[in-house]
């Protein structure tokens, strides 16, 4: 029994015909090699370097907000202060690059108690 008078999908040979030069229509405008655009192509913009403000005010507002964006993505440099909470004003954070021989370097932003002592080991060599 129908709910309601519809009467289905008939894909006559009229329909057919009308599908088939529509996608002809299609391909000789957009995927032909040598057709023309209809529109003016997107130009990419070009990614600036952000030049500082010279207001002292905003610039001290950048790097008080840098400073909080360095301190959040900070991981525990001891694995023993993984799990504690350690205040704020009480942790050394430290910018260090690390570079593997055959990649890039890594940048990562750490975090040390301020009364414990680092031992770190650097080595320099002549090859680039």
């Amino acid at each position: 029994m129908q709910s309601h008078s519809c009467a289905g999908l008939d894909i006559g040979k009229d329909n057919v015909k009308k599908h088939e030069a529509a996608r002809v229509l299609l391909a000789e405008k957009f995927l032909a090699p040598g057709a023309q655009m209809s529109h003016s192509p997107v130009v990419a913009r070009q990614l600036t370097k952000k030049s500082l403000p010279t207001d002292p005010r905003k610039l001290a507002q950048l790097q008080r907000v840098n400073l909080m964006k360095l301190r959040h993505k900070a991981v525990p440099g001891d694995p023993k202060d993984r799990n504690s909470v350690v205040p704020v004003d009480q942790r050394l954070h430290v910018v260090v690059q690390a570079e593997i021989v055959g990649q890039s370097g890594k940048e990562v932003v750490m975090w040390f108690r301020k009364v414990m002592w680092v031992h770190i080991k650097v080595s320099f060599s002549n090859t680039p």
